[in-house]
């Protein structure tokens, strides 16, 4: 069996193989002796595609005046849908989000089929970000990359006839890999939280996870995941990259600059890019480097005492720029990592600390074997990253709440494109929970009756329907529906005042009454969700008499949230008295 998982990243790309009959697990690369970070880099020139090292070559090394069209930090423009926006990153009617990502994707999986000697993937999974899962803004994008693999002709189909393919959120995917590390190390099963840190190039996401061991309905014994808790900066929460390893990286460059040339304007052109790679190439071949001088000479953040240093470790690294040398010091490095990092990444450690403190989970315990701090993601091997999580948790040397969960630091890396991996077998699975609360607007006497289909963190099945009912368990029975469904409640919180109401658009509205054929008829109207959380409506008629639900019903995948709602205007369905 050939099992697949992706972390489709910002910047680079992972691609792990799990062979249940070798127990292998293995991150791939493209190319013999090359590495499994494939740059998220697609450049087209003269009609010829290319994709990752290659298409970061391309994009660095062409000339101001080149026909290379490069695009890159694609993923989260799957989730964009103004125009304007999706211009200013390059695409076209052509060219838009979802071609490139397709394009890239395709590449990546046959070339990984070709070095493996495959024709098929039997199961493929991949890592998006968690804000896809519960965002009204952004669960669009997991709707469309489910659709792009789908449309893959390699890979196998189930019983249904659709390819075998699964979306899941990045971080219970790590949370699958490091259950499955510990359990690899112990001889016995995580049960457990997670507090899994995800410093990449464009975002930082901070996740509590809830790993538990249960039997599933075959009486198998397993590893399920849930996700409690979630927040982060850059890409994934604010839909631009900034606060993460690439805004780092180009402010470096840019204020290192700026000590040689003054008065100029840099420009974020090719030659600008090719600086930034060769500092990140520095940056990531000299880790034990950077550490070293950070122990002997300071604490870390903030206190380099640079005054101190001999004249040979003052400077970090020389980064040609335009024909000239742009000297980068070690202060500068602490200096932008200040500016840039620091406060943001302080503000969301305390944003999980506080809820932690509010759940009562002893998170400073550290002979504590059943909770784990995990540094993830490429800016998470950087020094001054670990350096400001060690100052926060205080950690020492015998701390059990980094143990039995990292083999190597550069694991830590591959950890979502593994986990993807081991789920893809089955091996390990995700506790299935809603992601928000949804149903259709039931009055309430004045106000709106907060009942739903599905509720905000409540375990569900995979492709059952969950039909409305009120608080005292009864079925909310819709009258006389010729005028189809006019509101919608959803609430991605738990607090009940985080209600809204969303209007169908009228093309959805019209498909809504083409499913009711009586307009006399009493309905219950239902909702579910499938492996990639994609949500579906279900209208089935009711019989008041017998309090029976037809077997018969229609359908309705809901595939764009903002094709189908009108979610600018929005409007609170509960009011403080």
């Amino acid at each position: 069996m050939f099992y697949v998982g992706i972390d489709f990243g910002s910047t680079y790309t992972t691609v792990s193989v799990y062979r249940p009959e070798t127990e292998s697990l293995v991150a791939k690369a493209l190319s013999e002796g090359g590495t499994p970070f494939i740059p998220s880099v697609l450049a087209i020139s003269k009609n010829q595609i290319s994709i990752g090292k290659e298409a970061k070559t391309m994009t660095t090394t062409a000339g101001r005046k080149s026909s290379v069209k490069s695009f890159r930090a694609f993923k989260m423009m799957l989730a964009e849908d103004d125009e304007e926006s999706i211009r200013a990153r390059g695409f076209d009617a052509i060219y838009t989000p979802e071609r490139v990502t397709q394009e890239f994707l395709e590449k990546v999986l046959r070339r990984i089929l070709e070095r493996e000697n495959e024709t098929m993937i039997d199961y493929l999974v991949v890592g998006v970000p968690e804000i896809w899962n519960n965002e009204i803004t952004t669960v669009d994008g997991r709707t469309r990359l489910r659709d792009i693999c789908r449309r893959f002709p390699f890979i196998r189909k189930d019983a249904d006839g659709c390819a075998c393919v699964q979306i899941v959120s990045e971080p219970a995917a790590a949370s699958a890999y490091f259950s499955y590390n510990f359990k690899q190390e112990t001889g016995r099963n995580f049960d457990g939280r997670l507090l899994l840190i995800d410093y990449g190039g464009g975002t930082l996401d901070l996740t509590l996870t809830d790993v538990e061991t249960r039997p599933d309905k075959e009486g198998r014994e397993g590893m399920e995941i849930r996700v409690l808790k979630r927040t982060g900066a850059g890409e994934n929460e604010e839909g631009r990259i900034g606060q993460a390893g690439i805004a780092y990286m180009e402010t470096l460059m840019e204020n290192a600059i700026h000590e040689v040339f003054p008065d100029m304007t840099v420009e974020y052109d090719a030659d600008f890019y090719q600086a930034v790679d060769m500092l990140e190439g520095q940056l990531q071949e000299c880790t034990s480097m950077i550490k070293g001088v950070f122990d002997e000479y300071g604490t870390g953040i903030g206190n380099l005492s640079e005054d101190a240093m001999d004249e040979e470790d003052y400077f970090f690294s020389g980064v040609f720029y335009r024909g000239s040398r742009i000297d980068i010091t070690y202060q500068m490095l602490v200096q932008t990592y200040q500016d840039v990092i620091r406060g943001v990444f302080e503000e969301k450690l305390d944003e999980v600390i506080r809820f932690m403190k509010e759940q009562n989970i002893d998170y400073m315990d550290r002979s504590n074997d059943r909770f784990k701090i995990v540094l993830v993601g490429g800016f998470g091997n950087y020094y001054l990253v670990q350096e400001q999580v060690s100052k926060k948790f205080i950690f020492n040397s015998m701390d059990n709440r980094q143990k039995h969960v990292i083999r190597s630091q550069e694991d830590c890396e591959k950890s979502i494109s593994f986990g993807s991996a081991l789920l893809a077998s089955g091996m390990i699975r995700i506790r299935n929970t809603a992601p928000y609360s949804i149903g259709v607007c039931a009055d309430a006497g004045n106000g709106i009756s907060l009942t739903y289909g599905l509720y905000l963190n409540q375990d569900i099945e995979f492709n059952k329907v969950y039909f409305q009912r009120d608080v005292h368990g009864d079925y909310v029975v819709l009258l006389s529906l010729s005028g189809g469904i006019r509101r919608f409640i959803i609430n991605t919180h738990d607090d009940k005042r985080s209600a809204l109401i969303v209007y169908p658009k009228p093309e959805f509205q019209n498909k809504l009454k083409k499913v009711i054929t009586n307009q006399d008829c009493t309905a219950v109207v239902g909702f579910s969700l499938d492996s990639s959380g994609v949500l579906s409506l279900h209208i089935h008629d009711y019989d008041l008499i017998s309090c029976q639900i037809s077997d018969r019903g229609e359908k309705i995948e809901l595939t764009n949230f903002k094709e189908l709602f009108d979610i600018h205007v929005l409007e609170r369905a509960y009011k403080d008295d």
